[in-house]
């Protein structure tokens, strides 16, 4: 696979898990310098319906001191083309199910005309914080 200068990926990252970071190694390992933007707590919100267990600050904090990262920010919008404005990456890196999100809101092919590829990652592991949150529902359920 090609090796690019500026990689770019988004969000939420709560209650981090080995998940996240087996995605963030696999995307550091096809680019020099990997940015990642934290969704900020109202954007989690306005998505998914629920806010985040930990907050922004927290969880950026967090991101931080992970050595496949090099720049952390804060994801304001959803919009992939705005946020290729501000930063101008080279390729940007989700997992695979946030392709079918890039294709229906038009960015798989906004992107794809000015020039940034787009790589998708299978979910290695069977882990999500959903699935957390709910062993930890149903582990210490009284």
């Amino acid at each position: 696979m090609q090796h690019y200068t500026i990689g770019y990926t988004n969000g939420v990252f709560d209650l981090f898990h080995v998940g996240h970071l087996d995605f963030l190694k696999m995307a550091k390992e096809h680019c020099d310098y990997l940015i990642v933007a934290v969704c900020k707590d109202s954007l989690v919100f306005e998505h998914k319906g629920k806010f985040p267990i930990i907050p922004l600050k927290e969880r950026m904090e967090l991101l931080s001191g992970i050595k496949y990262v090099d720049q952390v920010v804060v994801q304001t919008t959803t919009d992939r083309i705005s946020e290729w404005n501000k930063y101008h990456f080279d390729v940007i890196f989700h997992g695979i199910d946030g392709k079918e999100w890039d294709i229906q809101n038009g960015y798989f092919d906004s992107l794809n005309k000015i020039g940034v590829k787009s790589i998708y990652f299978d979910r290695l592991l069977n882990i999500s914080t959903t699935k957390i949150i709910n062993n930890i529902l149903s582990r210490y359920k009284k």
